[in-house]
């Protein structure tokens, strides 16, 4: 039973990179913790979980941005020396990878919205940025108040006295841009 759930997560992600034209995993290359033989049970994704690999990306991402390193290193280093008990490791597998691959588009999008330049900006809340900007505009199946939310936590719990104010109003600029439908089916 664990092979074939194991199988179908793999296919999954090798699905999902395929939509997004992305080749982050290989069989080769799996997240850390990931074996094809279905050793390693997989916890259950729960909001929770996913709360925790935020918390776990946010602090890699800062990392990466404050002394640069590989994703691959990184990632290594937060899965054999952080508490993960709790964390949805995939999850937090795609946002560091996705963020580090992709950073250049992020801030594109993130750009046009700040009230000065981007290089200005605290590396907590570019890392939040970052990883708010990779959810909203992949991870459809979360709404976007959860992202917004959940930017707004990170952003209290390790940002700035009022970062999470700023964080809040570029969050929900950008939502409107990446999430219009999703934002005009509430009203």
């Amino acid at each position: 039973m664990k092979l074939i759930d194991t199988e179908r997560l793999f296919t999954r992600t090798l699905l999902i990179q395929l939509i997004n034209g992305k080749k982050l995993l290989s069989q080769e290359n799996p997240p850390i913790g990931f074996t094809m033989s279905g050793d390693a049970e997989k916890p259950k994704s729960t909001p929770s979980s996913r709360h925790q690999a935020r918390k776990m990306a946010l602090q890699a991402v800062y990392q990466w941005l404050m002394s640069g390193g590989t994703a691959r290193a990184i990632e290594r280093q937060y899965v054999n020396e952080s508490p993960t008990k709790n964390a949805d490791l995939d999850f937090f597998h795609e946002l560091l990878f996705s963020v580090i691959s992709d950073h250049k588009e992020y801030e594109v999008l993130i750009n046009p919205l700040l009230d000065r330049p981007f290089e200005q900006i605290d590396a907590i809340e570019k890392a939040v940025l970052y990883i708010s900007t990779h959810e909203l505009k992949h991870n459809i199946s979360t709404p976007y108040r959860v992202v917004i939310n959940e930017g707004i936590e990170l952003a209290k719990k390790f940002g700035a006295t009022d970062s999470h104010k700023y964080v809040n109003g570029i969050l929900d600029k950008l939502s409107n841009q990446l999430r219009a439908t999703e934002k005009s089916a509430r009203k």
